[in-house]
C-alpha cells in the first residue's frame, strides 16, 4: 500500500490525516488535518507524494495511540499491557509500535479498534 492509499484509507476509518517529513508537518496540522478525499489526494498524490502519512489524534479523529518505542523502552515482551491487546496496531521504522484505540470522550474506557 502506497502512501496515498494509505492516507484514503486512514481517512475512511474517520481518522484525520496529514502530511510530514519525519517529525515536520508540511501542513497546519492543527487545523488542516483531514478526511477530505480530493484533498488527500492532492497532498499524496501530487505535491507531496513522499511524504510520511500522520493522523491528529484526539478526540477530532476519536483515536487514542500508545507508542511502545521498544529501542528505548524494551522488547514487546515487556509492554504494560501484555499480553497486548488485540487492537489495530503497526510498527514504526524504528521498531517500535502504535497501539489504536478509540478516544474515551464519551466517559467510558478505551476500546480496541480493529
Amino acid at each position: 500500500m502506497n502512501n496515498l492509499e494509505w492516507a484514503l484509507a486512514c481517512a475512511a476509518r474517520g481518522w484525520l490525516v496529514f502530511p510530514s517529513e519525519g517529525k515536520r508537518p508540511l501542513v497546519k496540522w492543527g487545523t488542516q488535518s483531514t478526511t477530505d478525499y480530493a484533498l488527500i489526494t492532492s497532498w499524496f498524490g501530487h505535491e507531496h507524494p513522499n511524504a510520511d502519512v500522520c493522523i491528529k489524534t484526539g478526540e477530532a479523529s476519536n483515536l487514542v495511540v500508545v507508542d511502545w518505542d521498544g529501542y528505548k523502552l524494551g522488547p514487546l515482551a515487556q509492554f504494560p499491557l501484555e499480553p497486548y491487546p488485540h487492537t489495530y496496531q503497526v510498527v514504526t521504522p524504528k521498531g517500535g509500535h502504535h497501539f489504536y484505540f478509540t478516544h474515551p470522550a464519551c466517559g467510558k474506557i478505551c476500546t480496541c479498534v480493529n
